[in-house]
């Protein structure tokens, strides 16, 4: 390797007229010079390596993927790394987790028109535009490459996630809870909104506890969404773009074959190999590649950190480390919005700062506008970042640069502010949070807690959040969120600047998706709640320790005034429904049945036209009416439509509930027939169409039915069905799985619990669902709720975690996938009982009503409980387990 040795003065901020080029500022001169280095590699992998594009046509990007494993060497099977083969190490016969398992992977595209792409790192360029729709069809093939089991439970299984997407997470989409097992399809269809921001982003496998080891094989590619220049239309199509993805790791080369394999990365404790020995970085897969500029020519650049861990510190220098380039970072993290352009000169980036104008933490984006000098010559992007995050004392490149050819006459580009400041700098927030981020004996932890054995962290639509970031560790951690961006307040008690000026420690460029923690630090983020609902995560995106337990979920739900309470009549009451916002003050009443009914009013509430405020859906409790099912608009409350869910029971009452079973992250309308034969559940679109029907699954007849609950129960952010036997049958419960129940009518869909809830051999149950109480553990899991609905227990609600139920559990270390398809629920426990209470304080000879909701402005999570409509009861259950009743919120 080749060493050029310098002295520098601490780094300047800004750009420095071309007329001072090489002059220091005085006080600059007179501080003590120290002794650098450049380490330059022997050697290039060649030219930089552009990975292939697919392009969406008509609005839609639309793919079969293949992710491949590579074979072993001498196996000829391997993948592309870079433009260069790359083989798995084979796993030793003493492997112990969480020791790496340094296998090579791909994905390997086939596009709309046959193309078949070779399976590479980093993965194809996605590019689309907003509101374009990426529909990919998956096949896991991780396990094809030798017959050897998986070493550990999920090795194999895998998922995929848009990182930098403000999509859905439920379903089919953007959902990182899902499990993609070995030798299965899967299709992945994710809907962009027409206000995704045009920039960079990426996708990567996202499969707790495999994570670290399926990114460090190659399971990582860009998506590009518009132009980073659209911003800027005046220098849209002027300037070439660049994406430069990089990673670090170690390569090693097997001595038996010469093939090139992925290897441990040398820098453990006090072993501190020095750069190329045992550790490098690349670019795009390559060992420092090569490519050409003009002199004066300027391109468009974004660094993406997409590897398992890396952090980078970066500069643009010649030989000597003089000569810097001059540039203009214009975004962070995919953003095109509120933008503050912040002009530097590339020279070595000393001081060392986290999170300064040119450092890339995992996970990270990083676009800037960069202009080659006008002295032809040998130039290099240089990094001094170590594995261990700490600064080398000396620099090494990255990549190099040949400055040659005709000159570019052009002046380079002036990049003024876009928008405004982002209000929520100024916004007061709703909520303040405080999370501590702890590493230390090989646990990592947030709040004490690891993944999954943590609780649920629910936000609301619209409100403002603020979180306290706090990093009690001796080592920086890059916190991510998904399906949001945030402002960053302050890093370290030093606030962040917004003026145009800048001149602060750290100014603002744009909002991020990704930021760093320093070691012993805090970092202050504050954000709008993005509309989209479901759940989701936030993360240390060093990959190794997110796997490890460094991570937890967020639930994102209605805000109160998106949220309603359907209030049925009861039993000789009427067929009225009273209708409450999430605060439970009034908002109407609807009618869906005549005043002089009297076998009461089956509700369930869901955001049914994609308004963003849930719809009312109401029914016949008991038989007797004509059957009919009404749905009303929940901002007006006029009736939307009305259909008959049992045509051939035309006398049928209805069992209600709301749930996404068709997978497309939007709810159907869930109807079990209430009264006498075999158990029947349909399950129909919002406009009335039947999507599916369920019948049997609860054996034998039914005198009165089956009552019906969706939830997530199994926690893979699939919406999942609960079914209980109705009155003058014993309490049955059984739970479906939402995943299988909308992969085709004919696939049975899958058993996930099956018991006797509390009551009597005649008193039926009542179910629900939502999460409850936060004691469940894993904290991504709902509770099942049930009631019995006749006999000495009527009136009595009992909460359930149904983990002993489930034959895996996401994130858990045995885990083969959230729910292991084609296991018999008759092998598992039965629910753990969590809490019982009576909310109405007495028996209640009829049963009760329940509906599981949230209340007031913290969205407390409450089972609304009731026999009379205008005496509904509120209970949540507090953090030391106990039934707490609360009230509405005065309006």
């Amino acid at each position: 390797m080749t060493f050029l040795r310098r002295t520098r003065p601490s780094r300047t901020r800004g750009r420095r007229p071309a007329t001072l080029r090489g002059i220091r500022p005085t006080i600059q001169a007179l501080e003590p010079r120290h002794l650098l280095a450049i380490i330059v590699p022997p050697t290039s992998d060649g030219p930089l390596h552009e990975p292939p594009v697919i392009r969406s046509v008509d609005g839609v990007l639309d793919a079969d993927v293949t992710v491949i494993r590579a074979g072993l060497p001498g196996s000829g099977a391997p993948v592309l790394s870079g433009d260069m083969p790359i083989y798995s190490k084979p796993v030793p016969a003493n492997y112990q987790p969480p020791a790496a398992l340094n296998f090579a992977a791909g994905y390997q595209f086939t596009t709309a028109d046959g193309t078949v792409l070779p399976p590479q790192f980093p993965g194809p360029l996605l590019k689309m535009e907003p509101g374009d729709t990426l529909d990919l069809i998956l096949r896991n093939d991780l396990d094809g490459a030798n017959d050897d089991p998986p070493p550990y439970p999920v090795a194999y299984t895998t998922n995929y996630h848009t990182h930098g997407f403000l999509v859905s997470p439920l379903g089919d989409g953007d959902n990182v809870y899902r499990a993609m097992l070995p030798d299965g399809t899967f299709r992945t269809r994710i809907e962009l909104p027409e206000t995704q921001q045009h920039g960079i982003n990426w996708y990567h496998t996202h499969q707790h506890g495999s994570t670290a080891d399926q990114v460090y094989g190659g399971l990582a590619g860009l998506i590009q969404v518009g132009d980073p220049l659209d911003p800027f239309p005046q220098y849209r199509g002027r300037f070439d773009e660049r994406l430069l993805a990089l990673t670090l790791g170690n390569v090693a080369v097997d001595p038996a074959t010469g093939d090139r394999t992925p290897d441990d990365v040398g820098y453990i404790n006090n072993n501190k190999p020095p750069y190329l020995q045992d550790w490098q970085k690349r670019v795009n897969g390559q060992l420092n590649p090569t490519f050409t500029l003009r002199p004066g020519e300027t391109e468009i650049w974004t660094f993406a950190s997409i590897g398992r861990t890396g952090f980078y510190n970066l500069g643009v220098v010649d030989a000597d480390g003089e000569a810097p380039w001059q540039g203009t970072v214009i975004a962070h993290d995919g953003n095109s919005r509120d933008l503050v352009p912040r002009a530097l000169s590339l020279d070595l980036p000393e001081p060392y700062l986290v999170e300064g104008l040119s450092f890339v933490a995992p996970g990270e984006r990083l676009t800037m506008a960069v202009t080659a000098p006008t002295e032809p010559g040998t130039y290099y992007i240089v990094d001094n970042m170590a594995p261990d995050i700490q600064p080398l004392g000396e620099f090494f490149a990255l990549a190099t640069i040949v400055v040659e050819g005709d000159p570019v006459a052009e002046p380079p580009p002036v990049f003024d502010p876009v928008g405004s400041i982002p209000e929520v700098f100024s916004a007061e927030p709703d909520h303040r949070r405080e999370f501590v981020f702890h590493s230390g004996g090989g646990n990592f932890t947030i709040n004490g807690s690891a993944f999954p054995d943590s609780p649920i962290v629910t936000i609301q639509a619209g409100q403002v959040e603020e979180w306290t970031l706090r990093n009690t560790s001796n080592v920086d951690h890059p916190f991510h969120i998904h399906q949001n961006d945030f402002a960053v307040i302050s890093i370290n008690g030093e606030t962040v600047d917004t003026s145009t000026e800048g001149g602060g420690v750290y100014d603002y460029v744009s909002m991020r998706d990704t930021i760093t923690i320093p070691a012993k630090g805090e970092v202050v983020v504050r954000w709008r709640v993005q509309p989209h609902f479901g759940k989701y995560v936030f993360h240390c995106h060093i990959l190794t320790h997110e796997d490890a337990g460094m991570m937890m979920g967020v639930l994102a739900v209605f805000n109160p005034e998106q949220r309603r309470i359907a209030v049925g009549a009861g039993l000789g009451q009427g067929g009225g429904v009273l209708v409450q916002d999430g605060d439970g003050n009034p908002v109407g009443r609807v009618d869906p049945l005549p005043p002089s009914w009297k076998g009461g009013v089956s509700t369930a509430v869901g955001d049914l036209d994609g308004d963003l405020i849930e719809d009312v859906i109401a029914g016949p409790a008991r038989r007797g009416s004509r059957g009919f099912v009404s749905i009303f608009d929940g901002a007006t409350l006029r009736e939307i439509t009305r259909f008959r869910p049992f045509p051939e029971h035309p006398f049928a009452g209805v069992s209600l509930a709301s749930g996404d079973l068709d997978r497309d992250g939007r709810p159907e309308i869930i109807a079990g027939r209430v009264g006498p034969g075999g158990s029947l559940v349909r399950i129909f679109g919002p406009d009335g169409s039947l999507v599916r029907e369920l019948a049997g699954v609860l054996p034998g007849r039914f005198p009165d039915g089956v009552t019906v609950a969706s939830a997530d129960y199994n926690g893979d952010n699939y919406d999942d069905l609960a079914v209980g036997a109705g009155r003058f049958r014993e309490p049955l419960v059984v739970g479906l799985d939402g995943y299988t129940l909308g992969v085709a009518h004919a696939m049975p869909p899958q058993e996930l619990f099956s018991f006797t809830a509390p009551g009597g051999r005649s008193s039926g149950v009542q179910v629900s669902g939502g999460y409850l109480d936060p004691a469940t553990r894993p904290g991504l899991l709902s509770n099942l709720i049930t009631s019995p609905m006749l006999g000495r227990g009527a009136g009595t609600v009992s909460v359930w975690n149904v983990a002993p139920s489930l034959a895996m559990v996401h994130g858990s270390p045995n885990a083969h996938s959230v729910v292991q398809i084609g296991h018999d629920a008759s092998e598992t426990s039965p629910p753990e009982l969590l809490s019982q209470f009576t909310p109405l304080r007495r028996r209640s000879p009829l049963g009760l009503n329940l509906q599981f909701n949230r209340l007031g402005f913290d969205g407390s999570p409450v089972v609304v409980s009731w026999q009379n409509a205008h005496r509904p009861v509120y209970t949540t259950i507090d953090d030391d387990g106990e039934p707490v009743e609360i009230g509405p919120t005065p309006g």
